[in-house]
């Protein structure tokens, strides 16, 4: 339980600001400014869908409850596909 809350606890800082935050797989661009484009909300969705992937593998792996990352969606007004 410990653990759990402090990999959420993590997780919550860490991407606290990634709308934000220039991420070089958009271009050095924000995901913000990234959704602003076709290209580029492509581009997000599939990053965001990759985290989500990697966190099931982690749970699956590890244990634990997953990490939820529908508030980033929700910040940038994307729906899951």
């Amino acid at each position: 339980e410990i653990a759990s809350q402090l990999i959420h606890n993590y997780m919550s800082n860490f991407y606290a600001n990634w709308t934000e935050d220039t991420i070089p797989v958009l271009g050095n661009k924000t995901p913000r400014q990234a959704i602003k484009t076709v290209k580029g909300r492509r581009a997000v969705i599939e990053l965001l869908k990759s985290y989500e992937h990697g966190e099931a593998r982690r749970v699956k792996d590890q244990g634990g409850e997953p990490f939820d990352f529908g508030f980033l969606w929700e910040r940038l007004g994307l729906e899951r596909e």
